[in-house]
């Protein structure tokens, strides 16, 4: 590794941009992944019987639905039976 980056400061600006940019990218994308799966576990329940490789799916799916609640969680459910509709003043 060491010699690795030694050999990246030799190289051109447009090189050291790229293997910073995709070495930020890669860090931030293992602790964005690293963030949703401590967000999906908390909000489950532990299974403690189930297959490491079954758990690992559910966990996965979870993430997703997760991820959808997140951005559609400012819709309103409200019935029909509960609005009055009343005449107004001018």
């Amino acid at each position: 590794m060491n010699n690795y980056l030694e050999n990246l400061k030799n190289k051109p600006d447009h090189i050291k941009k790229r293997f910073a940019f995709v070495t930020s990218l890669s860090v931030t994308l293992i602790i964005f992944m690293g963030w949703m799966v401590s967000y999906s576990l908390k909000s489950q329940t532990a299974v403690l019987a189930d297959a490491p490789a079954s758990s690992l799916t559910a966990n996965v799916s979870n993430i997703f639905k997760d991820i959808k609640n997140i951005f559609s969680s400012n819709k309103v459910e409200f019935d029909a039976n509960d609005i009055e509709v009343t005449g107004g003043t001018r």
